[in-house]
């Protein structure tokens, strides 16, 4: 790793307590000796906030360079393939050293060797990312007998995420960590346009594939699917839940959390949970997302038509 990066200096940049900044510089030192990532940062602008240090992830495959610039009449909305920014192209700093402290608290000994081949790869860089995040927000105190990757029953393809166990009431907990990056289209384009593409509703694919890795849960267990997105938790998220939950699709599902990233109350709501089962204990367990969890910001990248970007220009002047 190249020594010229100064993780403190960006560390005091963001505001972190120098005990803390201390304690993170080591933690990103270590992720990046052992990942053997080239961690290339840039000073993102931000509109009415100060510039904010985010990591290049290597993922370019988003990115709007791969926009067809000379097409003057673009469907509402571009291809997500066209999109870049925070959550796509880049994680803001803090946020990384956020799971570096989450990762070498809950999992001493394995963050992050146990997932070196996923970080080091860009396109699942910021997924794994997320399921680490998702483990600071079941109290900690309370799990025995953690597992990761874990797959419940013969004949699935598919692994669950996380499986531990409450101390307290010996019930199981396994959780399936969805990022939902197309979710980013809600952060950029208003409701009622996306309502009008997406036939009344303007999410669209929230809970694909989320209850695959699931059988039916025991006396003592709870399925918990654990979703990020990025338009917050709106009434119309909340409806394609309902829809959800009475779809057979869900039936071995018993619990959604959902967090909504780069989401500021009282414009988004960040937090959300529904559960059909032991739904006031999943409430003690389950931690709201920190303060500054709330306060990431994020900054996005897109294509317009041309007579877009001539009704933009009119609206600066």
């Amino acid at each position: 790793m190249p020594r010229a990066v100064n993780f403190a200096s960006l560390l005091d940049h963001e505001g972190f307590t120098p005990e803390r900044r201390d304690r993170c510089s080591t933690l990103l030192q270590e992720f990046y000796r052992k990942t053997r990532l080239r961690p290339k940062f840039e000073a993102a602008a931000l509109h009415g906030s100060p510039a904010q240090i985010e990591l290049q992830t290597g993922d370019t495959q988003w990115s709007v360079e791969n926009a067809d610039i000379p097409t003057f009449h673009i469907s509402l909305p571009p291809k997500t393939l066209f999109i870049g920014g925070t959550w796509i192209e880049t994680v803001p700093l803090s946020h990384l050293a956020r799971i570096c402290e989450i990762g070498s608290a809950r999992l001493p000994g394995r963050w992050p060797d146990r997932f070196l081949r996923r970080l080091r790869n860009p396109t699942e860089l910021l997924d794994t990312l997320n399921e680490i995040w998702w483990l600071d927000r079941f109290r900690d105190t309370n799990f025995l007998k953690m597992r990761h990757r874990m797959r419940l029953h013969e004949g699935s393809n598919e692994d669950v995420d996380w499986r531990f166990k409450d101390v307290e009431s010996s019930i199981w907990l396994n959780v399936e960590v969805k990022r939902r990056r197309n979710d980013i289209l809600r952060a950029i384009y208003p409701p009622e346009e996306l309502r009008a593409l997406f036939g009344g509703m303007s999410v669209r694919g929230l809970f694909d594939k989320a209850s695959d890795p699931f059988s039916q849960s025991s006396g003592d267990e709870i399925n918990v699917v654990a979703l990020t997105v990025y338009g917050g938790v709106t009434s119309d998220v909340k409806r394609a839940l309902d829809d959800w939950f009475i779809n057979d699709a869900s039936r071995n599902v018993d619990a959604v959390a959902i967090w909504s990233a780069g989401s500021k109350p009282p414009h988004h709501e960040p937090w959300f949970i529904r559960s059909r089962k032991y739904a006031d204990l999943l409430r003690h367990l389950l931690v709201p997302p920190a303060t500054e969890d709330v306060s990431i910001n994020s900054r996005f990248e897109y294509t317009m038509s041309l007579s877009e970007a001539i009704g933009n220009a009119r609206l600066v002047k």
